[in-house]
């Protein structure tokens, strides 16, 4: 499995971008981890890309996994709030 770590510019414009919208396929909200956070599983050709995005405060940033399997949402979760945890 391979993890990144993305820093976004702006986080209204990503909402708009990838249209976290409530009821959207593939999209589950995440509640717990900072003050908005947005879940997303979706297959890719052979493997899996679980991406999940988090909003805390003046930060955000967005943790991606790909494996061939598809990602544990719970361990998506648990990372992000660890690093969520480090935001002011």
């Amino acid at each position: 499995m391979c993890l990144a770590i993305l820093l976004c510019i702006a986080w209204g414009d990503q909402k708009i971008l990838h249209h976290f919208e409530l009821g959207r396929k593939n999209l589950t909200v995440v509640s717990g981890i900072g003050s908005e956070a947005y879940l997303q599983v979706m297959p890719d050709r052979k493997d899996f890309e679980g991406t999940i995005w988090v909003h805390k405060n003046l930060s955000h940033f967005r943790l991606i996994a790909v494996s061939e399997q598809s990602p544990s949402p719970d361990i998506l979760k648990a990372a992000a709030q660890k690093i969520a945890a480090k935001l002011p």
